[in-house]
C-alpha cells in the first residue's frame, strides 16, 4: 500500500459532514458512498462518458432467462498489497453483507439473488446464489430478471472483501484495509479530512488518477471553494451568485425529495388527515421559493434516460390533492429535515403551507445520520428525505416502499397488494406488462398518501477551473473522480 508522497495532481473535494460508515455494508448513504467508490473497485465501473463497463470482471454471459450470469474475473487485478483477487473474495463479500447476525443494512440490495432473503432473515430456502467455480470464475443465480444487475454492480456494497482482513462484521482499521480501486484510503482524521492517494496496483495501467485526492468534512462549500480549501464542491443553487459563471455546474439527477408520514404515528393513522397534508402542499411553491433549480414532482418516478418510457406509458398516475384540508385544523406536528441551508428552507415552505391550513408545524433540523436513525426507528411524524437511485430505473424508485422485504420502507407503510405487483413487475420480462404492474403500484402508494413527492434534484457544483474528466452520474454514485485531471 502506497503512503503517499510530493503529488502533482492533488484535487481537493468537499463532504458535508462525517461520513456514516467506512465499512461499505453498514449503510447505504450517498456521503460513505462517495469515499467507497475510490477505494473498492466492482465488478463493473464508470466510463469516462458515465456508461457502465466492466470492471473486475473482465466479461461475463447470461443464460437465455436472464436469471443466470457466470462472471469471469480479470486475472491481472489484485489487492494493494499485492494478493489476487479472486471469486472467493466476491462470494465472501455477498455472504458476509447477508449473514443474519450481522445487521448490515446492504444486504436488502442482495435479496435479487437466489436465497439471499431466506438466508438474512433465518428462514429456509435454496443457498445463496453465488458460488465460486475457479479461482477467477463465480456464478450468481437470480430469483428475477435483473437485466440492471451491472449497474448494481458498480456499487460498494458489492465490491469483493478479503476474508482475511475482516472478521465477520467487524473490519480493521480504515487505513489497514487494502485496496481494490485506484486509490488507497491512507488518512482519515475525524471531523477534518479523508485522504486517498493513487493505487500503484490497480488493474488499468492505462488508467491515470489523479495522486491524490483530499476530501474535507464540513464547513460552508462556498466559504470553502472561494479560500482554495477544495477543488469541488455541491452547494445551494441560491449560493452561485456569488460564484464565477464558469465554476458552477448543474447535473440533472435521478433522484427525488420527498415526504414521508409515519403510519405507526397515532395523529396520522387517518387517512383523512395524510390526504389533507398531500392537499396543502404544493410542490411548485416549494421549488420557486426552495429549490429554484430542482423540478416540481407529481408522482414517485422523476424523468431519466431509464424512467422516460415508463412516465410516457403511464401519464394516467399522480398524487391525488383534492382532499379538504379541515382536518389539519388545530394538528400539532414536528417536520423532521436536514440541517443544512436547503432542507432547513424546503423545511420551513412546506411548514407554512401546513399552517395556512390550520395545524401547528415544529420544524425539526437534525443531521444527516441522526435523522436517518430517527426515520428507522420510526421516531418522527413527518420526514423531508431525498432518495438517489442505485440504478435507473421506475423500480428503483418504488422497491423502496414494498414492507415485505429489506428495502428503506422508511414510512413504515405496509400494503400486501403493493408488495405483489412490485414483486410481479420484478418477475416479468415483458416491458409493456412491467409497466402496468409498477404504475398500479405506484398509484396505490400515492393514494395512501404515505409518501408525498416534491422535487426532482437538479444537482449545483462548484467545479474549479482547469478540473476536466469528473462523471457526474443520474443514479448510483457522484461524483467519480478516477477519471479527474488538471
Amino acid at each position: 500500500m502506497r503512503m503517499g508522497s510530493a503529488t502533482q495532481r492533488r484535487i481537493q473535494a468537499w463532504l458535508p459532514g462525517e461520513p456514516p460508515n467506512f465499512d461499505p455494508q453498514a449503510g447505504v448513504d450517498e456521503w460513505s458512498y462517495r469515499i467507497h467508490i475510490g477505494w473498492l473497485e466492482g465488478l463493473t465501473r464508470t466510463d469516462r462518458t458515465g456508461r457502465t463497463v466492466p470492471a473486475l470482471a473482465a466479461d461475463w454471459e447470461a443464460d437465455g432467462s436472464h436469471t443466470e450470469l457466470v462472471v469471469r474475473l480479470r486475472t491481472e487485478a489484485t489487492w494493494s498489497d499485492g494478493r489476487p483477487i479472486t471469486a472467493e473474495d466476491v462470494r465472501f463479500g455477498v455472504l458476509r453483507a447477508l449473514h443474519p447476525d450481522h445487521g448490515l443494512r446492504a444486504a436488502w440490495q442482495m435479496y435479487v439473488l437466489e436465497g439471499a432473503e431466506e438466508y438474512h432473515k433465518g428462514r429456509a430456502g435454496p443457498p445463496v446464489g453465488v458460488s465460486v467455480e475457479s479461482s477467477d470464475t463465480v456464478r450468481f443465480v437470480f430469483d428475477e430478471p435483473v437485466p440492471y444487475v451491472p449497474q448494481l454492480w458498480t456499487l460498494p456494497p458489492f465490491a469483493p472483501l478479503r476474508a482475511d482482513v475482516m472478521d465477520g462484521v467487524s473490519a480493521p482499521p480504515v487505513t489497514e484495509m487494502p485496496s481494490s480501486g485506484p486509490f488507497d484510503l491512507v488518512e482519515y482524521r475525524e471531523g477534518d479530512l479523508v485522504r486517498l492517494v493513487r493505487n500503484d496496483r490497480y488493474w488499468d495501467r492505462e488508467l491515470t488518477p489523479p495522486d491524490e485526492v483530499v476530501v474535507r468534512l464540513g464547513g460552508d462549500p462556498v466559504e470553502r471553494f472561494l479560500a482554495g480549501e477544495v477543488d469541488l464542491a455541491d452547494t445551494s443553487e441560491r449560493r452561485v451568485a456569488e460564484i464565477d459563471p464558469d465554476c458552477v455546474t448543474r447535473t440533472p439527477e435521478c433522484s427525488i425529495v420527498y415526504m414521508l408520514v409515519n403510519a405507526g404515528d397515532p395523529q396520522l393513522a387517518d387517512g383523512r388527515v395524510r390526504a389533507a397534508i398531500a392537499a396543502a402542499v404544493e410542490p411548485e411553491e416549494v421549488a420557486s421559493r426552495a429549490a429554484p433549480a430542482c423540478v416540481p414532482l407529481t408522482r414517485l418516478v422523476p424523468r431519466s434516460d431509464g424512467t422516460s418510457g415508463y412516465l410516457a406509458a403511464t401519464r394516467q398516475v399522480t398524487v391525488p390533492r383534492d382532499a379538504d384540508t379541515a382536518p389539519l385544523a388545530g394538528l400539532s406536528l414536528s417536520l423532521l429535515c436536514g440541517d443544512n441551508t436547503d432542507n432547513r428552507a424546503e423545511a420551513e415552505v412546506v411548514a407554512g403551507q401546513l399552517a395556512a391550513s390550520g395545524a401547528d408545524v415544529r420544524v425539526v433540523p437534525r443531521g444527516y445520520a441522526e435523522r436517518y436513525t430517527s426515520i428507522r426507528q420510526g421516531d418522527y411524524q413527518i420526514a423531508i428525505v431525498a432518495w438517489k437511485a442505485d440504478f435507473d430505473s421506475p423500480l428503483a424508485f418504488l422497491r423502496e416502499h414494498v414492507s415485505d422485504r429489506a428495502a428503506g420502507n422508511q414510512s413504515k407503510w405496509s400494503d400486501g397488494t403493493y408488495n405483489r405487483l412490485v414483486a410481479e413487475a420484478r418477475a416479468t420480462g415483458d416491458p409493456g406488462r412491467r409497466d402496468s404492474l409498477l404504475a398500479r403500484a405506484e398509484h396505490r402508494l400515492l393514494a395512501s398518501h404515505h409518501v408525498i413527492p416534491l422535487l426532482q434534484r437538479v444537482r449545483t457544483w462548484l467545479r474549479r477551473p482547469g478540473l476536466e474528466g469528473v462523471v457526474f452520474r443520474q443514479a448510483g454514485v457522484a461524483p467519480e473522480l478516477r477519471w479527474a485531471s488538471w
